[in-house]
């Protein structure tokens, strides 16, 4: 009688699997440290290699191309953001004001620049900045979606706070806010706001920001 042919154990498999998410992982991290860092124009695929304690064959194998990673790394970073800043205003009640949307807004990006150095908040956050103030543009077309998902929300909550403000108005002044948010993400109050706890940041932005959003209301 012919014996039944041998099956590997699904062990093995998964255990392929999860060891190939893991160096897809690693690879991911140390892009995104790197990004954070330097930008794009200053990393070497040897250095994200050296980095992720893997060899150069894995960025191929898992991304296709190092241009790839970079994409992946990036959009995971402006993806992080983004959902976490969404979240923060899904918290708010219906009758929010301007001030409370306004803190629910840049209450990621405070706690992003005064977390500590390691915090992966901090390196999605400056890997956002670079990305908004240079697009690649391979990502241009969808960092515009990305954004505009979360502008949708924002606007929705402005709505109820400012009842009476046309859309087009309330657009507006969140693009003003925003380039006012964009310098605080590129560090570039570090010497107004350098040693200062987050709560003490927040407090003085707040103003500022929903004073943009509000218009003098």
């Amino acid at each position: 009688m012919a014996s039944s042919p041998t099956t590997k154990p699904p062990q093995k498999a998964d255990g392929r699997r999860e060891s190939g998410e893991r160096t897809r992982q690693r690879l991911l991290e140390a892009t995104r440290e790197l990004l954070a860092e330097r930008g794009e124009d200053a990393i070497r695929l040897r250095d994200i290699t050296d980095a992720a304690q893997v060899n150069v064959a894995a960025v191929n194998y898992h991304f296709g191309c190092v241009k790839a990673l970079y994409t992946a790394a990036i959009k995971e970073a402006i993806e992080a953001i983004i959902d976490e800043s969404i979240e923060q205003l899904s918290e708010l009640s219906d009758d929010a004001t301007v001030e409370e949307i306004a803190a629910a807004w840049i209450r990621p990006a405070i706690a992003a620049r005064c977390g500590p150095s390691c915090d992966q908040r901090r390196a999605f956050m400056r890997i956002t900045a670079r990305a908004s103030s240079h697009p690649p543009e391979e990502l241009c077309e969808w960092m515009a979606a990305a954004i505009a998902r979360f502008h949708d929300e924002l606007v929705i909550r402005l709505s109820h706070a400012l009842p009476g403000v046309p859309e087009t108005e309330l657009r507006f002044r969140v693009s003003c806010a925003a380039g006012i948010l964009q310098v605080l993400r590129t560090d570039g109050m570090q010497s107004e706001l350098e040693d200062k706890p987050g709560p003490e940041v927040e407090q003085l932005l707040v103003p500022v920001i929903s004073g943009a959003l509000g218009a003098g209301r």
